[in-house]
């Protein structure tokens, strides 16, 4: 028979669940804007004419706050500040949910289409600090090896397509079910409020910066001809 596949021991430890759950939510907001922004903007009275402006620019913004965010992670906060590893890790994260709950949160009332777009930029923009947050923790977690994090990458991303495919469901439902456009648009904003605040919960619960510990069978990438995410590739002699 075939040999067993070992089930990799970091599938199970909290602090790569909490990447998990922080991934899970981040995707979330992700995806819920990236698929209905432009009919919330639209319910407001935004145009197609308007769509080359509001449309994109909220991700024209992320662009630069993205790598605004890698430098505070460095420079500011591990360099200058002298922060532990973890806990700049949890402030990027706080301040990527912090900001796009509370611009959710807002958008609730908001009734102008320009307002509502700058709201919009602000929650994708601080959501890219993620990627100084839960994304490079993952680089932690494997101790800064690549096959290790890798196979990582592999499990969050599947789990992180979930949300891709249930916050669209759900927020089409909610829509339709709704009496009124602007109650509807309450709810899907609720919601995605909630689950940023249930992911980083979870984060600065159960994070850690230190190498998660494998087996000898993990490191080895047995199982038969390869582990179950299959094997590390070999590293060239240097």
């Amino acid at each position: 028979s075939a040999p067993r596949c070992a089930r990799p021991s970091f599938l199970a430890h909290p602090a790569f669940l909490a990447v998990c759950a922080a991934h899970f939510a981040n995707n979330w907001g992700a995806y819920l804007l990236l698929s209905w922004l432009p009919k919330y903007l639209t319910s407001l009275g935004a145009t197609l004419a308007d769509g080359s402006t509001l449309f994109s620019t909220p991700y024209a913004v992320a662009i630069v706050a993205d790598n605004v965010g890698g430098w505070v992670a460095d420079e500011v906060l591990l360099s200058r500040c002298r922060l532990k590893l973890l806990h700049a890790r949890k402030c990027m994260q706080a301040v990527a949910m912090l900001v796009p709950c509370g611009c959710f949160l807002l958008l609730c009332g908001s009734t102008s289409a320009g307002g509502a777009a700058a709201l919009l930029a602000a929650a994708i923009a601080a959501s890219s600090w993620s990627h100084a947050g839960y994304a490079a923790n993952i680089l932690d977690l494997a101790g800064g090896d690549a096959a290790t994090a890798a196979q990582m990458w592999g499990v969050v991303n599947t789990i992180g397509t979930v949300p891709g495919i249930a916050a669209n469901v759900v927020t089409g439902r909610v829509l339709a079910a709704a009496p009124t456009a602007a109650a509807g648009w309450v709810r899907v904003f609720s919601t995605g409020a909630a689950t940023y605040v249930c992911g980083l919960t979870a984060f600065l619960a159960l994070a850690q910066a230190l190498p998660l510990p494998t087996s000898g069978a993990e490191k080895a990438g047995s199982c038969g001809a390869g582990g179950l995410l299959g094997p590390k590739p070999a590293r060239s002699p240097r």
